[in-house]
């Protein structure tokens, strides 16, 4: 739903700025000038030791935020890493997915060897994409072969996680996300 909003804003703004052909520049002005004072960006920073830890890069969850006449309604969150000087948008978890992105901002000396190290792992995951109310009592994690499952709530009689898969080295090779990680509850 969140995304409809996104694209209902950025098809008015496109309308907006086709039809400004029409519009007299000193109008455009007062239409854009109202435009911003009904929208900001919210942007908090998402840190802690845990998660310096685990991955590179300074982590925000930002919004952004547009006025109605009855109150405020949220429009967009994007979670975004900045690394090196470049800004980086992380995978949304909707679907199932492999995500390479945040892969990509592994610290290169974080191994997932034990039990500790995935509790590490897993608060990590959790300051980045924080489990809501109605999951947060399927929280689990466990390990199957050379697999993590960090469980992050149910999926119909399945249950939904990250997939952490392990070389020899006990080094993450891949990260997934899957709604039907471990199927039939």
């Amino acid at each position: 739903m969140k995304n409809i909003f996104g694209i209902i804003l950025i098809f008015s703004i496109s309308l907006i700025k086709i039809n400004a052909q029409d519009i007299p520049a000193t109008d455009n002005l007062l239409i854009e000038k109202f435009m911003k004072s009904v929208t900001s960006i919210e942007k908090v920073k998402i840190d802690s030791d845990t998660l310096a830890k685990v991955f590179t890069g300074a982590y925000y969850q930002v919004t952004t935020v547009f006025t109605i006449k009855d109150g405020t309604s949220s429009c967009e969150s994007y979670k975004l890493v900045v690394k090196n000087g470049e800004l980086i948008e992380l995978e949304d978890l909707g679907i199932t997915k492999k995500l390479d992105v945040l892969f990509s901002l592994l610290r290169d000396d974080f191994y997932l060897k034990n039990e500790g190290d995935a509790k590490v792992f897993e608060t990590s995951l959790d300051k980045i994409y924080p489990l809501g109310w109605s999951d947060a009592d399927n929280k689990e994690h466990l390990k199957k072969g050379n697999q993590w499952y960090f469980v992050r709530g149910k999926f119909f009689d399945s249950k939904k996680a990250f997939i952490v898969t392990l070389d020899q080295n006990s080094r993450i090779s891949q990260i997934d996300y899957s709604l039907e990680a471990l199927k039939k509850l």
